[in-house]
């Protein structure tokens, strides 16, 4: 069965992001619906200001960023909301 999408109509997201009024470059990842709750609705972690050095980055942090998610699926919840926050933030695992 053969393709009839050419390759360079297939996208990627784009997860680099600049914030207004920064120089610098940040990751940034929708968290899955199911696992909203404990760490809210996005995950950023900053990357440099260097866009070259960010774009290597992305990819290591879009690693951590899914094992992250897998690991908050097996992990049972604490009941401490802002325990969870930060116990999951990217920069404790990047």
């Amino acid at each position: 069965m053969a393709l009839d999408v050419a390759l360079d109509s297939i996208t990627m997201p784009n997860y680099l992001k600049r914030r207004r009024g920064r120089k610098s470059w940040y990751f940034q990842i929708a968290t899955p619906l199911d696992l909203q709750g404990r760490v809210g609705k996005t995950m950023e972690l900053s990357l440099g200001r260097d866009h070259a050095a960010a774009l290597e980055a992305c990819g290591r942090a879009l690693r951590v960023a899914r094992g992250m998610f897998d690991l908050m699926r097996i992990t049972p919840p604490n009941p401490d909301p802002n325990y969870e926050r930060r116990k999951w933030t990217l920069t404790r695992h990047y």
